[in-house]
């Protein structure tokens, strides 16, 4: 609100008379969204709702048709339909319009929507405020808060390496089985990531010997799962961890390295940030 009256007219769905084509579009964007990469449901949900808001601003009074969807329009939603909004959201739909585009162009309509996939993203603002990352210190202390002689402690100590040795996600660590260890090459195989491909990654030393410890002497064998990472005592039977769990584990770790603990994706930084150093 500025002096009494709103300072942009926000983007209510309720305010937009609704337009069959373009419900029909979300849906099946939706469904592409689905089945062209392991995204999460909230990822699609977000998705399909700012494309939505596109589509209703650019084409009111049921004008949509996917001939219709251009460069041009691409560019006039970003000058005129959020001109308000920060840099930030403007760059995240650029994100959300290149994969709409993509979506256009495997239905036939590659001449119009083709262009908008080309469109580089602009680079973070000077202004932007680097990712946080956490500091070697404060990782060597969480890494050493780890009770070694404990089966949970050899598990999240072999959890906690793999995030901050070789980078992987925790969604990825919740989702690793048995199969996905190249035992006899030391290569860990990570399979169903946001991304469609999968890819292999090599064991280092440190995070190798403790998930070989973990395994042979931690990881209850009559668990009945191939989930490598099994929560506390498996009450769930064949159920492996979830990506919250494997989140709350490292939480409590830095809680007893008394470290202030910026997050599990401070560690993909961190190891992002040592091989552009190296």
């Amino acid at each position: 609100m500025r002096f009494g009256k709103p300072y942009f007219k926000r983007f209510d769905p309720r305010n937009h008379e609704e337009d069959p084509a373009i419900e029909v579009e979300c849906r099946e964007f939706e469904a592409h969204l689905r089945s062209a990469g392991r995204l999460s449901e909230t990822t699609i949900r977000n998705r399909t709702r700012k494309v939505r808001r596109f589509l209703c601003t650019m084409f009111p009074g049921r004008t949509f048709s996917r001939e219709k969807v251009d460069l041009a329009c691409a560019m006039r939603y970003l000058s005129e339909g959020i001109a308000h909004a920060s840099a930030s959201t403007k760059r995240g739909f650029c994100t959300e319009a290149r994969a709409y585009a993509g979506f256009l162009c495997a239905n036939g309509f590659e001449s119009t929507a083709g262009p908008i996939g080309k469109v580089a993203l602009k680079g973070p603002l000077p202004s932007d405020p680097l990712p946080k990352r956490i500091s070697e210190g404060d990782l060597q202390a969480i890494v050493e808060s780890a009770d070694r002689g404990t089966p949970r402690g050899k598990r999240d100590l072999a959890m906690l390496l793999l995030m901050g040795n070789l980078g992987l996600k925790r969604s990825d660590v919740a989702l690793l089985k048995l199969d996905d260890v190249d035992w006899a090459n030391g290569i860990l195989r990570i399979r169903d990531s946001k991304s469609i491909s999968d890819r292999s990654v090599p064991l280092d030393a440190e995070a190798g010997a403790a998930l070989e410890d973990y395994a042979l002497n931690a990881r209850r064998r009559d668990a009945g799962s191939r989930s490598l990472f099994l929560p506390d005592g498996n009450e769930e039977g064949r159920a492996g961890m979830t990506s919250s769990q494997v989140g709350s584990a490292l939480n409590l770790l830095s809680e007893k390295a008394r470290v202030k603990f910026p997050g599990t994706h401070s560690m993909r930084h961190a190891v992002a940030t040592n091989m552009m150093n190296n």
